[in-house]
Parts: C-alpha cells; sequence; structure tokens
C-alpha cells in the first residue's frame, strides 16, 4: 500500500540504508497503464526521494513469463514452454511501458527477473528469421533493453550476466533454498557463498539475499522475523554482509520493529558507511567459513592516497569466544616485506606498530566473541 511505502521508506532513511525495491509479492505494476495507479506511486516515490530513499520496482519479463498476444516463444516443435519472445512485439509493448513508467512516476530502479536465457524460438509471425537466428535476436533486444535504461538513468538489478549490456547487479551466486535453512546454518552458508563468490565478482556487483520474512519454507526458524526476538541473529546477519561489501535484499516490510533493534541497525550501517571506501574494495581470502573455526577476509586499497589501506573481518560462528592469532596477507594492500604499519582493533584503542614478514603478513592476537566478529583497520605509517 502507499503507507507502507512511506512507512518502510521513512525507516530506511532513519537507519541510513538508500533504496527500497517493491518486489514481487508487493503488487508493484510497471506494466501499469491505470492513471491513478501512476500518480499514486509518482507520489509515493517522492515522498521516498524526499526522505533520501531511491525507490525500484520488480518485473517478470522474460523467461518464465508467457506475455500473450501471440508474443510466446516456440520451440522447434511448435510448442510453447511458458517463456516470452523478445524477437516479438512483446520487446517494443515492454520497452514502452517501463519508459513512460519511469518517465511518470520518477522511478530509478528496475528489478527485472527471467531476463532472456538462450531458448530459441520457432514462431514465423515474429521479427527474427525462424528459429535460425531467433537466440541471436532475442540477445540483442534483451541488451538493447538494458543499454535503454541505462539511458534513463535506471539502477538494474537482474539475475542474469547481462554487466556488458547495462545490469549494475546480479545474483552473488546464491541457490534460494538456502534461505529456508535454520538461521545458523543459513548464514554460515550464506557467507561461504560471499566467500566464494568474491573470487569472481567484485563486491559491489552482486547482491545476496536475508528473508526477514518467510520465503520458500523454513518457518520461524528460518527467518529473522519477529526482528527484536531474533535481535543476536539479525545483528550477525546484518554485520556479514556489510562487512563483505556486498548488499543484500532484505525481504520483508521493515527493517527494525523496535527502538533497540533501529540501535542496531543504525550502528552497523553507520560503520558501514564511515569505511565504505575499504568496504567497497577487492576482498583477499584469508579463511573460508566452515564453521569450526574463526574465518575471514581482508579488503584492499593499493592505490590510495590515504594512510587506511586494508580493513580485516573475523567471524567466530561458535558458540563460545575464540582467542586466536591470526594472519593477514598485506601484499595487494601495497605492504611490502618488512615494512611497518599501524593496526587498529575494530578503529580504537592503541596504534599497534607492526613489521610484515617476507610474505607481507602481519599477525593479530584477537579475541572474538561467541557468534560474533571483529575487525581490524591498517595504516601505512609513512602515509
Amino acid at each position: 500500500s502507499s503507507q507502507s511505502i512511506r512507512n518502510t521508506a521513512q525507516q530506511l532513511s532513519e537507519v541510513g540504508f538508500e533504496m527500497i525495491i517493491l518486489s514481487f509479492g508487493s503488487q508493484f505494476d510497471i506494466e501499469s497503464t491505470d492513471s491513478r495507479y501512476i500518480a499514486q506511486m509518482k507520489s509515493d516515490i517522492g515522498y521516498s526521494l524526499s526522505q533520501g530513499i531511491e525507490v525500484g520496482g520488480y518485473d517478470l519479463i522474460g523467461w518464465t513469463r508467457d506475455p500473450g498476444r501471440g508474443w510466446v516463444a516456440l520451440d522447434e516443435h511448435g510448442v510453447s514452454e511458458g517463456n516470452a519472445c523478445f524477437g516479438s512485439g512483446w520487446y517494443d509493448w515492454l520497452s514502452e511501458r517501463i519508459g513512460t513508467f519511469v518517465y511518470e512516476t520518477g522511478l530509478s530502479v528496475v528489478e527485472t527477473d527471467g531476463p532472456y536465457a538462450g531458448y530459441g524460438c520457432s514462431n514465423v509471425s515474429h521479427m527474427h528469421n525462424g528459429e535460425g537466428n531467433s537466440v541471436a535476436v532475442n540477445f540483442a533486444n534483451q541488451a538493447g533493453l538494458y543499454r535503454m535504461m541505462r539511458v534513463w538513468n535506471m539502477y538494474v538489478h537482474a539475475p542474469d550476466i547481462y554487466y556488458y549490456q547495462g545490469v549494475n547487479k546480479d545474483a552473488i551466486g546464491y541457490d534460494e533454498n538456502t534461505f529456508s535453512m535454520p538461521r545458523q546454518q543459513q548464514m554460515l552458508v550464506t557467507r561461504q557463498i560471499l566467500y566464494d563468490n568474491t573470487f569472481r565478482l567484485p563486491v559491489t556487483y552482486g547482491w545476496s539475499f536475508v528473508p526477514l520474512t518467510e520465503y520458500h519454507a523454513g518457518g520461524d526458524a528460518a527467518i529473522f522475523e519477529p526482528l527484536a526476538q531474533n535481535l543476536a541473529d539479525y545483528e550477525f546477519v546484518l554485520a556479514q554482509h556489510l562487512a563483505y561489501g556486498v548488499g543484500a535484499c532484505y525481504r520483508g516490510y521493515r527493517i527494525y520493529d523496535t527502538n533497540e533493534t533501529r540501535s542496531v541497525v543504525t550502528k552497523w550501517v553507520s560503520w558501514y558507511h564511515t569505511y565504505r571506501r575499504l568496504l567497497t574494495r577487492d576482498v583477499i581470502h584469508l579463511a573460508r567459513p566452515d564453521g569450526q573455526h574463526l574465518d575471514g577476509i581482508v579488503h584492499v586499497d593499493p592505490f590510495t592516497e590515504v594512510a587506511d589501506v586494508a580493513l580485516a573481518v573475523w567471524f567466530n560462528p561458535k558458540p563460545v569466544m575464540v582467542e586466536e592469532i591470526v594472519g593477514v596477507q598485506l601484499y595487494y594492500a601495497g605492504v611490502k616485506p618488512g615494512e611497518s604499519v599501524g593496526v587498529k582493533v575494530e578503529g580504537g584503542g592503541p596504534i599497534m606498530i607492526m613489521e610484515a614478514d617476507e610474505d607481507s603478513t602481519v599477525y593479530v592476537n584477537l579475541s572474538v566473541r561467541a557468534r560474533y566478529l571483529t575487525w581490524l583497520i591498517v595504516s601505512k605509517t609513512g602515509v
């Protein structure tokens, strides 16, 4: 509803979030021609923008979408598999509807589910030359739609690797069934996914997922609502995503439910904003999550002109405090063997001056409380 959009935008603004996406199940309709609906969305988007919140919306555009009007793709036997053909009038109609909605409402983000996925089409009434060049035409038109969205200054979410065609973010690499697992398992597997997929993607190229409300299955054990009752888990899942620098889709209807919850969310979002430069830099992988030991990463920025060149984060998945000496590899932060660096645990306390060994590694004695995380900043002492 209009009020729920405004309430959510207000909450997001209070804690420092920057975007709301009206996803499937929200009744958002970017293809609508209803003038009253479009006017209401313009008003709601205008309110959200006044709070500093960009607004986006979901649309299923290709794969698993039968748009009707003879625009469905047909296989080699002339049978529909329920997928839209971008080599038909669907491409022109969809482009016009999205463009009109964006122009009339100020929508600045679009989440396109089911982009063209490589299937052929034998429908001879479409714009392609039978099945022979249907893949090429479908791909070209899908790519053209994304390029058009970028001309419209849209931020584009799409679960496929159309980066060179204009998409800003693809899914980081998760399996949706992950989010039906009990929270502790879910958070561990999610962190493994973040760890593994940041070998292949910069952290800002992919989104992750947090089921505040039920997604596929799993019930109360899988979700984070009520947030105040599950605050320890909610804080950990929020912190682990922000610490990786990977934006998550928090699927739900609110970002906090009590003042205590709001304080926790605000703390971590403020931390992210403080260290955003480092948190959005490349990841060096220190120890993969296994649920039995500390796991960690370090973000590095070797080309910065300021002193702070790395931010390392260590996670403790165990139900007890862990004390351990950990190595932080700093070669890719531009630290040379034998070079002295300053290390601050959690950004406070005295700066520890350490000398990098022959592998550009420094060793830090950490104490990480149960099912929590700690972090440290590394600075070049001569800058």
